[in-house]
């Protein structure tokens, strides 16, 4: 909702805003999944040293997994910002769209390093009990994105690209924020050159793939969707779709708490060889972790007409009613969803691949 408003602010149109999301969505989950495989392998094999109390192999493991995941978002990085290059008529004869969506990938892909450094840094600072810090953290991107897209665009006249360049600041200040304890010195797992083994990335991306199934699936499905209502539907389709997406990491942050502790502690439980420990962790995430879920899923169906007032009129016509029935149906799928995740990252954790 914080988001809407800036855009609302930049006075931007918010169905162009919305478009150009869910046009990127494919790029984004793209580089989630290739994230999820490196931070799912290290965390795994980080929590099963930690077990048995080889702290020095979890930051040999810590360090080779960052090193790793720099590179990516380097090519990555560069990856982008040529594809908005050599793309100017990527929609045809829509020229308002494809510069739109080139400068949001300009503006955006520069950020690209730390949105990868953060994601990793937030599940490893769960290991080392700093949740603050990462509240923190994210209260402090929320406030500068929105305060950037407003200068930046409204100010500025950077357009979509002010507000790629926004976020890109954003994530830089929210990285910053995590990787700083790790140069006070206080963390158990270190960064450091030492005793890092190359081969180790072998182990980290087979361990990692299986959790990345998920992330995927959806880079497919939103591909396939877009074109399908870029053809058949319209802009109109699109921006439905991408509201949803976008409010969909709301409802997945729910789980994803749930099964990402249930990730970090299992891998720490089976290190120590604590079966009594594991049956605890699924009992009570099978129990009050799906249960806050469906509580959260019940009361989103209920927010729908709120939420969907955010961004459209009720007078909006077809958008309007499109969307509000996505706000409802979705929900519905998050409890089977932390099931699933909940099992996922308790086979993965255990090495039974072929299940996950």
């Amino acid at each position: 909702p914080l988001l809407v408003l800036s855009f609302k602010l930049t006075n931007i149109p918010l169905p162009l805003v919305i478009i150009i999301i869910a046009l990127f969505f494919p790029v984004i989950k793209i580089i989630e999944t290739i994230n999820t495989v490196f931070l799912g392998g290290a965390q795994i094999l980080c929590g099963n040293y930690i077990g048995r109390n080889q702290l020095k192999k979890s930051s040999a493991i810590f360090s080779i997994d960052i090193i790793s995941i720099l590179t990516v978002g380097f090519i990555t990085t560069i990856g982008c910002i040529l594809f908005s290059v050599f793309t100017p008529a990527l929609f045809g004869q829509d020229v308002v769209l494809t510069k739109s969506f080139c400068d949001y990938i300009r503006g955006y892909s520069i950020g690209i390093i730390p949105l990868l450094l953060i994601t990793q840094l937030s599940a490893f600072l769960q290991i080392e009990r700093q949740e603050k810090r990462v509240y923190t953290g994210m209260v402090v991107m929320i406030v500068l994105n929105i305060l950037l897209d407003i200068f930046f665009v409204s100010t500025l006249k950077w357009g979509l690209f002010g507000l790629g360049l926004a976020t890109t600041i954003s994530n830089y200040a929210f990285a910053i924020i995590l990787a700083f304890y790790y140069f006070l010195g206080k963390s158990s797992i270190k960064f450091s050159f030492e005793d890092i083994s190359f081969s180790d990335i072998k182990e980290i991306v087979r361990i990692g793939i299986p959790g990345a199934i998920s992330p995927f699936g959806q880079t497919i499905r939103a591909t396939l969707l877009n074109a399908i209502m870029m053809t058949y539907v319209g802009n109109i389709g699109i921006a439905t779709f991408s509201v949803i997406n976008t409010f969909g990491c709301v409802y997945w942050a729910l789980s994803a708490g749930v099964t990402s502790a249930v990730k970090v502690l299992v891998s720490i439980y089976k290190g120590e060889e604590d079966r009594s420990g594991l049956r605890d962790i699924m009992k009570t995430a099978m129990t009050k972790g799906v249960g806050l879920v469906s509580i959260a899923a019940a009361i989103f169906i209920l927010c729908a007409p709120i939420f969907t007032n955010l961004y459209f009129r009720n007078d909006a016509g077809v958008i309007y009613d499109l969307t509000l029935e996505g706000f409802r149906m979705f929900p519905v799928t998050m409890p089977l969803s932390c099931i699933c995740f909940i099992f996922g990252n308790y086979y993965q954790c255990m090495g039974h691949f072929k299940k996950v």
